[in-house]
């Protein structure tokens, strides 16, 4: 898939990471250890028929990114065209990925990768363009990469986490060292500095921290104060399967709205910002993130409220919410 992302600004590249939760045997992904030279990455489950055969550890990847939740088109729909990596983790084994370096020679590898195989383009347009011949219209150039451009300087990184993937986002705040005896320096790593100096937004995205709540929000605050302060924004998404309140930690109660203010049916939505815009806390009741295919009136929608679970309906909208808010 050719991709096309607008980096004619002081930003550089626009790249989204996202975590995925843990990929579980009773979830369907068979397990693997280090060196990972066994079912990961390329497994086929046992199929029942030649057409039901699938292959785990790049489904997942399918169904967040493109068929299911629907995370690039969210993020094309509100305006953005970023570079998004999902890495897909073998049970949940983060590999170097979890850490600062390990994160940055990542999204360093795939931009090299992407340019260099003119798979992206430095302008907010595909260079292409229509050509008259015997009456009859073409696109040229006919065949080949369309892509242009130098690979860039720099670029802005997303990092976003859903439900127990926002344990390696979490860790990516403070984890400055990777273990260099299992991934030497000269193959899995890139100064620290090059991730944290440039990573500009953080999404929890209904994240559940092993260590719970309060680790998780001591960990995003201390990731706002970082390098660049000023430029670093959090947007954070929460059903009442992950928080029950009465205080978020994130953004002053004061600041924060319930709509409506008396819920019908359990149905609200709570939204707030701080005063300088940098965080916003976004909750949902579960009756409004279930709906009701059965009331009268109910609209099929895409995604469709009532066909998934409160906490897994939350990814389905959230991507789409917090890439409205512009990179500071």
């Amino acid at each position: 898939m050719r991709v096309t992302v607008g980096v004619g600004d002081v930003n550089g590249t626009p790249v989204v990471v996202f975590c995925s939760p843990p990929t579980f045997p009773d979830r369907g992904h068979p397990p693997d250890s280090y060196p990972f030279l066994g079912a990961y990455p390329y497994a086929v489950t046992a199929p029942r028929s030649p057409k039901s055969a699938e292959q785990p550890y790049a489904g997942i990847l399918v169904n967040y990114l493109l068929v299911g939740y629907k995370i690039v088109y969210q993020m094309l729909a509100a305006g953005r065209n970023p570079v998004v990596i999902m890495p897909s983790q073998p049970s949940t084994d983060w590999g170097p990925l979890d850490t600062q370096p390990g994160l940055a020679r990542l999204i360093k590898e795939v931009l090299r990768f992407l340019y260099a195989r003119r798979l992206v383009a430095a302008h907010s347009a595909p260079q292409v363009k229509l050509r008259l011949l015997n009456g009859r219209t073409h696109l040229f150039p006919w065949d080949g990469p369309r892509g242009s451009g130098q690979l860039p300087g720099r670029f802005t990184a997303t990092v976003s986490g859903f439900s127990a993937g926002i344990n390696a986002v979490v860790k990516l705040c403070t984890a400055d060292r990777l273990d260099e005896k299992r991934y030497p320096p000269e193959l899995f790593h890139s100064p620290a500095a090059h991730l944290t100096g440039n990573w500009r937004e953080l999404w929890d995205v209904d994240g559940v921290d092993s260590r719970g709540r309060q680790h998780m929000v001591a960990a995003f605050r201390g990731w706002l104060a970082g390098p660049g302060a000023d430029r670093r924004s959090l947007r954070a998404y929460h059903s009442q399967d992950t928080y029950s309140g009465p205080e978020n930690g994130l953004v002053p109660q004061d600041r924060v709205v319930r709509k409506p203010s008396t819920p019908v049916r359990g149905v609200y939505v709570e939204e707030g910002s701080t005063e300088d815009g940098r965080v916003t806390w976004v909750h949902f009741s579960n009756p409004t993130l279930l709906g009701d295919v059965k009331a009268p009136g109910h609209q099929k929608t895409i995604p469709e409220f009532g066909t998934l679970d409160a906490h897994h309906m939350v990814p389905a909208i959230a991507f789409g919410h917090a890439a409205r808010f512009p990179l500071r």
